[in-house]
């Protein structure tokens, strides 16, 4: 049988990961966009007609940001056809807000092929790993938000991402996989959980894809749905867990608590514009582009700052070490904007490689400090570990009502944090956060013009409630690990 499953498995691969140069595979991304948005209404106005070349297509096309592209959104949702593309809008992908107002991307059929290549390039990570896994004779299990949470003055569906994934995949791996259509659906999450949970029974689950912190609230769901013996068989088959939006290591431990052996992680980098990269095969601590599915170009992030757009570049002309402000241009229509995240290019060559660095605008910035998202997760992660809790959802804000402005950060607790005195653990993030920001070490310690920082728990279940009702969906628990506005936060601290 593993004779077999080697076979199949290295035939899987070799159609999964055909082997391009990456800046090829740019210039042919490029060529299936511009192909589909020819004649659009963007096109028109920005003389994309007239682009052969990616040189010809950064010289016609300017650095936009959402905010810029509001009309063109605006005239798609009331049903206009051929505003970005040629090809029929099926969906829209509602984003999560972290940044500002949600808004609404387009989904077609160009980007529907895009997230099915994209998860067989996933899994194909994993069976080269395990060239004699049964992983492909298994079921798949996904963990999202609903796909049609409302309409549009059109009757276009608008949902998450995730959920929209599930609905557009391949037929087979629907028609085998958890949930289906109807739980999919289910705007109450603890009713949703408890429905997965159920059609699970009795299927072989071979890998679990979502938000880490969605799983393990599966996870502990279905221990309580599931009788002890139905449960250990659940969880015996599972192989992978396939994480995306936020970074799987603050929640590894309650993830293998649950399950009866410990399974091997892959991480997805994940957006509102569907799957942007993937975890390299040998080396999980960074990250690669899928350069053959979306256009990407770069901004020198120290020069986006400065408001300096005028020089992009591509995959085959990054440094590495530099910070860069990412650009993309999906399969949804011809135009190039902001998507909010910068990237450390950590290699350059064949193919390069990155890690988040954070986001354009969502850092905490009250005296100049500008403390960074991935400070922060590496600040609780550290005191988390130090003190034995688990607790893993969390963000932080500031308060500016005292003498000095000082952070506040707002914590989930399960029990795990509250045996600890308030005070000794604030003393504990300030230490942390002194290492991994030094601006925030300079201002607080040398320069001192941040106070000492508080901290606020809140119990699980008000801790959902106040994220429902920011987002407007239950299943939605991608917490904004910074929290730029506090009157955000005003009913849990």
């Amino acid at each position: 049988m593993q004779s077999m499953f080697r076979v199949l498995n290295h035939m899987f691969v070799r159609y999964a990961r055909q082997k391009s140069d990456p800046f090829l595979a740019q210039e042919r991304a490029l060529m299936r966009i511009l192909k589909h948005a020819q004649g659009s209404r963007f096109a028109s106005d920005y003389g994309l007609d007239r682009v052969g070349t990616m040189v010809d297509y950064v010289d016609a096309k300017p650095v936009l940001h959402f905010e810029d592209l509001k009309p063109y959104w605006e005239r798609a949702e009331r049903g206009e056809h051929q505003v970005f593309t040629d090809e029929t809008v099926t969906h829209f992908a509602m984003t999560a807000g972290t940044t500002g107002a949600r808004k609404l991307v387009p989904v077609t059929e160009s980007f529907t092929k895009n997230s099915r290549r994209q998860l067989v390039h996933a899994l194909s990570i994993y069976l080269i790993r395990h060239p004699e896994s049964g992983l492909l004779f298994k079921a798949g299990l996904g963990i999202t938000g609903r796909s049609r949470v409302t309409k549009t003055a059109a009757g276009i569906p608008c949902g998450l991402i995730s959920g929209i994934g599930i609905e557009i995949t391949y037929p087979v791996l629907r028609a085998r996989g958890v949930p289906s259509m109807a739980p999919l659906n289910i705007e109450y999450w603890d009713e949703k959980l408890t429905r997965m949970a159920q059609e699970s029974d009795g299927k072989t689950i071979g890998f679990i894809a979502g938000i880490p912190s969605s799983i393990v609230s599966f996870l502990e769901r279905t221990t309580t749905v599931l009788s002890p013996e139905r449960y250990r068989c659940f969880a015996s088959n599972l192989e992978l867990i396939v994480s995306s939006g936020l970074s799987h290591l603050p929640y590894r431990s309650k993830i293998e608590t649950s399950l009866v052996k410990d399974p091997e992680y892959i991480n997805l980098y994940m957006a509102s514009e569907g799957v942007l990269g993937h975890e390299p095969v040998d080396d999980p601590t960074c990250l690669e582009l899928f350069a053959g599915e979306t256009l990407f170009k770069f901004i020198l992030h120290v020069d986006y700052l400065a408001g300096d757009y005028s020089r992009r570049v591509g995959v085959d002309r990054l440094e590495a070490g530099a910070p860069y402000t990412l650009l993309i241009t999906t399969g949804s229509g011809a135009f190039s904007y902001v998507v909010g995240d910068v990237l450390r290019c950590t290699s350059v060559g064949a193919a390069p490689r990155f890690q988040i660095a954070g986001r354009t605008v969502l850092t905490l910035d009250v005296v100049a400090e500008k403390t960074s998202v991935e400070a922060v997760e590496k600040t609780l992660l550290d005191v988390s570990e130090e003190l034995g809790a688990s607790s893993v959802e969390f963000f932080v804000t500031v308060d500016t009502s005292g003498e000095k402005p000082n952070y506040v950060w707002v914590i989930e607790d399960d029990s795990t944090w509250s045996d600890t005195p308030l005070e000794s653990i604030a003393a504990r993030l300030d230490e942390r956060l002194c290492v991994h920001s030094k601006n925030y070490e300079y201002f607080s310690r040398i320069q001192p013009q941040i106070g000492s920082c508080r901290v606020a728990l809140v119990e699980p279940r008000k801790f959902q409630l106040w994220l429902q009702a920011r987002t407007g969906e239950q299943g939605h628990r991608k917490v904004p690990r910074i929290l730029r506005d506090p009157a955000e936060a005003r009913d849990l601290i």
